[in-house]
């Protein structure tokens, strides 16, 4: 099912003159925060098309109404690997992005995500996430 959703996300963005350049996951453990669980084939095969290739965790211990850090632990694909980067040498841009994410999360956004699993359990759901796309573009 990732390799379909994946050839589908590829598409998108082809058409979009955008690459897949990274890869995010949000366990559901809220204890579970290592890059190490999140690494698997999707992550591979991103890197294998995109050198610079991103890995992205949200770190749900660092999750609250009232971001004023990243939530994030980050790796980055080099030498044939995934390497951890320090988060605190990541710069946003635009510099209100978590204001953003905090207003996002005060509106509970997060429940009307769709991934590409939800999708394919009910096709008429959007798994590009048009409206929380908009969403995002008022809140800036």
């Amino acid at each position: 099912m990732a390799e379909i959703a994946l050839a589908q996300i590829d598409q998108v963005a082809s058409r979009q003159g955008l690459v897949i350049a990274g890869y995010y996951t949000a366990h559901e453990n809220l204890q579970q925060n290592s890059l190490e669980k999140a690494y698997h084939r999707i992550s591979e095969k991103i890197a294998e098309n995109f050198s610079g290739a991103c890995l992205f965790v949200v770190d749900n211990r660092k999750l609250s109404n009232q971001l004023d850090s990243l939530a994030l632990k980050v790796a980055q694909f080099s030498d044939g690997k995934y390497r951890t980067v320090d988060v605190n040498n990541i710069l946003l841009e635009p510099s209100h992005t978590l204001n953003v994410c905090t207003s996002l999360l005060e509106q509970k956004s997060y429940k009307s995500l769709v991934d590409f699993d939800n999708h394919l359990d009910n096709v008429s759901l959007d798994w590009i996430n048009n409206a929380i796309n908009e969403e995002i573009e008022e809140i800036m």
